[in-house]
């Protein structure tokens, strides 16, 4: 489905990820790992669209999207869910799920909300409280709910559970396997997420923003580099 090849992103002159190379079959959950400052985030953001490849080359479907922009890659399915949650705390619950769909132009938004309201009732209690008003774990289902209605077809989802409780990152994780069960293929990082990172049957190893592992987590976790990070997995 997504294929990087050699992909290097910089931060003006600083090489935050180099020639990183890999490919994600339709359909899998694979976990990105790797300490704080490994490059996972400028990885995601990178897929995104939301920095630019400086060189190298990332393929959708065998269509080179290398220099498409992220609105694009948006509406190709690509679908970014960010560190931090980054909603916004002054509209209201229902107002940030339909922010999720501002690329879309059917008409089958507000069904849609709906269907992820039902899913995730709390939310749909609190559908006109401002969404700062909402728990962190509730903010991150919202941001989820919110990345959901642009309809992805690859879900990156970066730290989703970072800082949430046990019971709450449960339900983040059941929630990814339901997704990825009804054919989103999903990518998620994780710097220390427990046993819950077992959901993923594959992984992708980074380092020093380098890709030093990749094949099933399992084996990736074993890498010297990344087995002292991970614990309970």
């Amino acid at each position: 489905m997504l294929q990087a090849d050699n992909l290097t992103v910089r931060y003006g002159l600083l090489p935050a990820v180099r020639n990183v190379s890999f490919t994600l079959s339709k359909g899998s959950l694979t976990a990105l790992v790797g300490s704080n400052g490994a490059g996972k985030s400028t990885l995601l953001q990178a897929l995104a669209g939301a920095l630019p490849i400086s060189a190298g080359t990332l393929r959708l479907n065998t269509a080179d999207i290398s220099k498409t922009g992220a609105a694009e890659r948006n509406r190709l399915g690509i679908v970014l869910v960010p560190e931090g949650r980054r909603i916004f705390p002054e509209l209201s619950v229902y107002e940030n799920i339909l922010m999720g769909a501002y690329l879309r132009r059917d008409g089958g938004v507000k069904a849609d909300a709906a269907v992820w309201m039902n899913r995730l009732p709390w939310l749909k209690e609190r559908k006109n409280q401002p969404a700062g008003s909402l728990s962190g774990g509730e903010q991150q289902m919202l941001a989820m709910a919110r990345g959901l209605m642009a309809k992805p077809r690859l879900l990156l989802l970066d730290e989703p559970v970072m800082g949430l409780s046990p019971k709450m990152a449960a339900e983040i994780f059941s929630l990814i396997r339901e997704i990825n069960e009804q054919g989103v293929t999903v990518l998620l990082s994780g710097t220390e997420v427990g046993a819950g990172l077992t959901i993923c049957r594959y992984g992708l190893g980074m380092a020093s923003g380098e890709l030093v592992a990749f094949g099933t987590l399992k084996d990736v976790l074993r890498h010297p580099e990344l087995k002292s990070s991970y614990t309970g997995v």
